[in-house]
């Protein structure tokens, strides 16, 4: 927000224009007199620049108006007296300071102004029924930057070929290709949704724990499936989210090993990502079992983090 707009409260009226700046209730002056703003030969100074004290008393000055000024401009030199009649009075011994009016008492706070530009940007409608997901998943005990992946992925804000076509990174020229089937052009959704080879490991996972598998058309409503059938099956809060953010993850790593490294996709390696991925982080947190090799925890997942 430009500080010059913002609104101010008055000091000692040094760091505040007389023309440009938004100190009076009636507005900025440069677009109310604006055939006065054009004459004025002090056009940037600040409103303690246009007068002076006189026995403790604020005076205005002539506002650097030229006396052989047209008639008409006389008129506005009165009319904008009978305005500063009204104006805040001067503080010498107080600095001007920006005064933040969607706040409380007009001072600025990141709470404030977090709300306030979420009404400018986003159109008020009813709440996503997954828009839970934003603030769960950081209550998943996972790794931090995994957290932030998956919270990218809601947002669908990942560096995928389709992406970076649209910015301008790749061309139409480029390998645009699923690094998974070569079937499409790479995007989000399809290569850890909709894509074959993915659905094989979705599929693999659901058999894992027990859950019948089913298909998503976005990542929040993958995340709350997941995470409502671990808290059904009395896994222990935080770990509800591990299982979907070890897929995404694992995907994710693989795909970049077949873009970057020229590595070939493999179900059953990915499989096997995810589940080492679980074993790890089922240490990270409260631990209920302290001790469980990796096979008897591929063997029963629920069971050690219930």
């Amino acid at each position: 927000m430009n500080v010059l707009l913002s609104p101010r409260e008055v000091g000692h009226g040094f760091y505040t224009s007389f023309w440009h700046g938004n100190w009076l209730n009636g507005g900025i002056l440069k677009n109310l007199f604006l055939g006065l703003f054009n004459v004025s030969l002090l056009q940037n100074a600040s409103i303690g620049a246009m007068g002076g004290w006189r026995e403790g008393r604020w005076i205005w000055g002539d506002f650097s108006i030229p006396a052989a000024a047209p008639l008409q401009i006389s008129d506005d030199v009165n009319r904008l007296c009978l305005m500063l009649d009204g104006a805040p009075v001067l503080r010498p011994d107080s600095p001007d300071t920006a005064r933040w009016q969607h706040g409380v008492d007009g001072i600025f706070a990141v709470s404030s102004c977090y709300n306030w530009l979420n009404l400018q940007h986003i159109p008020p409608g009813p709440d996503d029924r997954f828009h839970s997901a934003f603030s769960a998943i950081w209550k998943v005990e996972a790794p931090a930057k995994v957290k932030a992946f998956g919270w990218r992925c809601f947002l669908n804000k990942l560096p995928t070929k389709d992406s970076l076509l649209r910015k301008g990174i790749l061309n139409s020229s480029s390998n645009l290709e699923c690094a998974f089937c070569g079937d499409c052009h790479e995007s989000l959704l399809h290569s850890f949704l909709s894509c074959r080879n993915s659905v094989i490991v979705w599929r693999e996972m659901s058999d894992w724990v027990g859950m019948n598998y089913q298909s998503f058309t976005n990542f929040k409503e993958g995340f709350c499936h997941w995470s409502s059938f671990c808290r059904k099956k009395k896994v222990k809060k935080g770990k509800e989210g591990i299982f979907w953010l070890a897929i995404i993850w694992s995907l994710w790593l693989r795909r970049n090993d077949i873009v970057f490294n020229n590595a070939s996709w493999n179900s059953r390696d990915v499989v096997w990502s995810v589940k080492a991925l679980m074993w790890r982080w089922s240490f990270i947190g409260k631990i209920t079992h302290s001790y469980c090799n990796f096979y008897e925890f591929s063997n029963n997942p629920l069971f050690y983090l219930s």
